[in-house]
């Protein structure tokens, strides 16, 4: 297979360097396609292929994205104006190691069991406690359990106390089970501590 389309062309050549970096960052290329792409310019831009480049690093410019998707940077401008009018990029983060930020730092995920209000069903209660400012994310489940609820604190005292005096207390909520995060392996496609990482373990299911 010879490449010829701009798109790889640009990536590959001597004055690509600054995009050549953010595409080493990226997974290799998939026999299927799966992780980096070249789009042909007669079609529609693939939102979904846009969406995962984004999701591994939302730095890239818009000039980059284009390149890699064989698009305008205008056209992946407005594509991404779009996505945001619509609500579907919401916002951008970044993906930190928390140990490192700050070693004392805690982070829990605390299970709620709790009774679904009469025509509101869990909504009522997942807004209540979504809008506590050490609250990071709210999640209804499936199962036995009907909340995911992961917080930030400052110590293992300060979470205990959060859910017994601030979560255990709501009206409706019938047990909580609390999980310390006690080390992140891999977090939104991103592995942490990399460096120490021996895949040559891992067997492909």
């Amino acid at each position: 297979f010879q490449p010829t389309t701009p798109a790889f062309f640009a990536l590959n050549c001597p004055n690509g360097n600054s995009i050549s970096r953010y595409a080493r960052n990226l997974k290799k290329p998939q026999a299927n396609g799966a992780s980096f792409y070249l789009s042909n310019k007669e079609d529609k831009m693939n939102t979904n292929k846009l969406l995962d480049l984004l999701r591994q690093d939302a730095r890239l410019s818009n000039g980059e994205l284009g390149v890699m998707l064989g698009e305008s940077e205008s056209a992946v401008s407005d594509e991404i104006s779009r996505l945001e009018r619509e609500g579907i990029i919401m916002g951008y983060s970044a993906i930190i190691d928390e140990e490192k930020a700050d070693e004392n730092g805690v982070t829990a995920i605390i299970e709620l069991k709790i009774t679904p209000v009469k025509d509101c069903g869990f909504d009522d209660l997942a807004h209540t406690i979504m809008a506590y400012e050490e609250v990071d994310s709210v999640f209804l489940l499936s199962g036995a359990n009907d909340l995911s609820v992961t917080i930030s604190g400052t110590s293992l005292r300060n979470v205990a106390l959060f859910v017994s005096e601030r979560l255990a207390v709501l009206d409706g909520v019938l047990s909580t089970t609390t999980h310390f995060i006690l080390r992140r392996y891999k977090e939104k496609g991103h592995i942490f501590n990399e460096d120490n990482f021996d895949d040559r373990g891992l067997v492909s299911p």
